[in-house]
Formats: C-alpha cells, sequence, structure tokens
C-alpha cells in the first residue's frame, strides 16, 4: 500500500467544490429599491439581464414630460450620487436598461416630474469558476482573470515531521507531516477597475469561498497558518490578491515504497486442454 498524499486530495476536492457549486449561484441581485416621486408614473427595476457589480444606483429625471412621448431627460449615477452621466433622452421608450449597469427600468404610464428619481444597490454577479494550478511554476496573470495558485511548502519548507497520530491503524502510520502550502487567491472587478475597495471585494469573497470549501473537504485535518495581502505598492494595478500559508496532515505509513525497475519483465507459460486444466497442467505454470 503507498502513502496517500493529502495535499493533492485537498487541492482536487477544493476544485471539484468550486466546479460544482458553480452552476447553483445566484448571479447579482437588485435590493434596497427607493422610489421618490411627483409624477403619476410608478417605475420599477428588475435585474436583466443582470447586474454588473456591486452598485449604488440613482436614475433622476432632469427634464419632466409624459412616459412614451419626446421630451423627458434623465442622468444616471453608479457611486450613489457622487458623480453623473450626461443628460440623456428617454425618447419614446417606456423601458431602457441602463447604461453601465445591467438593470432594466420599467415606466409605467403616466408622466414624470423632474427631480423624480429611483435608487437601488445590486449585488454582484458571481463570477467564473477561478481558474485553479498546482505547482512551483506559476503561469502568466492575466488582468480581469480569477485564479487560485497552490504551491507546496512555504519558501520551499515541506513542514512539521510529529509523530504518529493513531497509531494502532493499518497500515501503522510512522510519522505525521504538517505539510506546509502556500496558495495565491487573485481576483478583480473589471466593472470597476480603478476602484480598490471593488478589487479588495473581490479578493476577500474569493477567500471566503476558498475557505469555506477547504473546511468542507478537510475538517480537523487543516490549519491556516498566516494570510496577507500581497502589495507591491506599485502606481497602477488589476485586482488584489491574497498571500494563504496553510497545513494539512499527512500520514506518513509504514508499507514498502510502491516502485519497480523500468526493465522489469515477466514470462508466463500457461497451457490448457480441451477439457480444462489438470493437476499437472496447474503445476507446469511459472512466471519469472
Amino acid at each position: 500500500m503507498s502513502s496517500v498524499l493529502a495535499l493533492p486530495l485537498l487541492y482536487a476536492a477544493v476544485v471539484a467544490r468550486f466546479a460544482d457549486e458553480a452552476a447553483v449561484v445566484a448571479p447579482g441581485t437588485v435590493s434596497a429599491l427607493d422610489i421618490h416621486r411627483t409624477g403619476t408614473s410608478v417605475p420599477s427595476v428588475h435585474a436583466d439581464p443582470a447586474p454588473t457589480g456591486a452598485l449604488s444606483v440613482v436614475w433622476r429625471v432632469t427634464t419632466g414630460g409624459t412616459v412614451g412621448t419626446t421630451g423627458i431627460v434623465y442622468e444616471v449615477s453608479v457611486d450613489g450620487g457622487v458623480t453623473w452621466s450626461s443628460d440623456l433622452s428617454l425618447g419614446v421608450a417606456v423601458d431602457l436598461v441602463l447604461g453601465g449597469t445591467g438593470v432594466r427600468l420599467d415606466l409605467a404610464a403616466g408622466t414624470l416630474v423632474a427631480g423624480d428619481l429611483v435608487r437601488f444597490t445590486t449585488t454582484a454577479p458571481v463570477l467564473a469558476t477561478p481558474v485553479q494550478v498546482f505547482g512551483w511554476r506559476e503561469p502568466a496573470h492575466r488582468a480581469g482573470s480569477m485564479r487560485i495558485v497552490w504551491v507546496p511548502g512555504d519558501g520551499g519548507d515541506l513542514g512539521e515531521i510529529a509523530p504518529p497520530r493513531n497509531p494502532r491503524r493499518n497500515p501503522r502510520p510512522l510519522a505525521t507531516v504538517h505539510e506546509l502550502f502556500t496558495v495565491f487567491l487573485e481576483a478583480s472587478d473589471p466593472a470597476a477597475p480603478e476602484d480598490e475597495l471593488a478589487q479588495y471585494t473581490a479578493a476577500r469573497l474569493l477567500f471566503d469561498a476558498w475557505l469555506r470549501a477547504v473546511y468542507l473537504a478537510s475538517h480537523g485535518t487543516y490549519a491556516i497558518r498566516s494570510a496577507r495581502w500581497v502589495d507591491e505598492k506599485v502606481t497602477r494595478r488589476y485586482g488584489a490578491t491574497l498571500r494563504v500559508v496553510g497545513s494539512i496532515e499527512a500520514m506518513v505509513p509504514d508499507a514498502p515504497f510502491e516502485s519497480a525497475p523500468v526493465d522489469t519483465e515477466a514470462d508466463v507459460t500457461t497451457y490448457l486442454s480441451e477439457d480444462g486444466w489438470t493437476e499437472g497442467e496447474l503445476d507446469s505454470v511459472s512466471a519469472s
């Protein structure tokens, strides 16, 4: 029986969990809807096709009129009213997808008055399942991507070699390796590349999801030794990265090393008769 290596098993389990859950995670949603109006039209908001990020949206009428006829002018803010778009003409439309938000605004029949507004927040959609790679050779990073890089050890350190746990098992454990591993969690919010709060949020949410997957795969056998931000203090960067050092318990079994020379050969001679095997024929089977 060969040694069962715990770190590759943990890596495979985390990859599988992300893949299994990717299809059932909900897209971004609309919440905290607040409507202030003087006119008779009652707007409604729909997460259609899908919110583009975690936004604080304000849609405000600057020139009123009757819905469905030309003359209505509006503006949009995606940062809670700090900055605004230029004036935009509604025309004869009774619904529109607000630019940069991925959210549809429907306007009921009636009138809109200057100052009428709709305010709401959105949650960000879950990005694609992160790419996960294992090994020392780090692949090139792509701006806007989300990935998890697993590196064995911590600066070359394998980890602590400790006495065996549960020594009465079969095969008998000779030692327990608290094997170290380093994980780089890289994420970005492409909807707001200059917003460091958005980049922080993307990386922290990826960390939470990763830690949950690790907990469910190896509860009681892993430990997080350290977690820190990778901050190069550069002028411009895309996304954010967390560097996490953890350990996983691995048993060293009292079992022979399962390996054979590459030139190993086998010769097998067999005999069959129409009546099947005879005792003498069985004795003649040899292997070397």
